[in-house]
């Protein structure tokens, strides 16, 4: 709280963060609004009603009730993002949910047609994921699309011809 009782203390803070060319100053009065965002540091100096008999009367310092809201809300977010639908933006489409719903089906009785455990399935998926991100990324060398090691490019030892 410095500056409550020694204006000029403030003033040699606020003016060794300006020298360090850290964050800035701006002022704002009744009825404007300065957004803060809650995850960076910031000052607020609300000046003294006693000690400043001119200012008009207030009762609150806004800035600190809307910290107290947002970082409410900032909390849910977080929450929100550490779950399991942490990048849905929009519902999907009906076309789309139609899509998944066959492609989870078919992965389904691949499973049981091949007697494939969950982890067998997803260390294949995987797999394959990589195996056709190699592919892409190639200029259409030949390579061995049965090559299970495909966290390392095959082709990587030979010359290009």
């Amino acid at each position: 709280h410095v500056g409550v009782r020694d204006v000029e203390r403030l003033h040699s803070v606020l003016s060794e963060l300006d020298r360090r060319r850290i964050g800035s100053i701006a002022s704002i009065g009744p009825g404007q609004v300065a957004l803060i965002l809650p995850s960076g540091s910031h000052g607020v100096w609300v000046p003294s009603q006693a000690l400043n008999p001119t200012m008009p009367h207030f009762e609150v310092s806004l800035i600190r009730a809307a910290e107290l809201f947002i970082e409410a809300e900032m909390r849910k977010c977080r929450d929100s993002l550490k779950g399991p639908n942490w990048n849905k933006v929009l519902a999907p489409l009906p076309e789309e949910h139609e899509l998944l719903q066959a492609f989870a089906a078919e992965q389904k009785n691949l499973c049981e047609a091949r007697g494939l455990s969950r982890s067998d399935w997803t260390w294949l998926v995987k797999k394959t994921f990589n195996m056709w991100s190699a592919q892409d990324a190639s200029d259409d060398r030949p390579r061995n699309e049965f090559d299970l090691n495909t966290d390392v490019d095959p082709s990587a030892s030979s010359s290009k011809p």
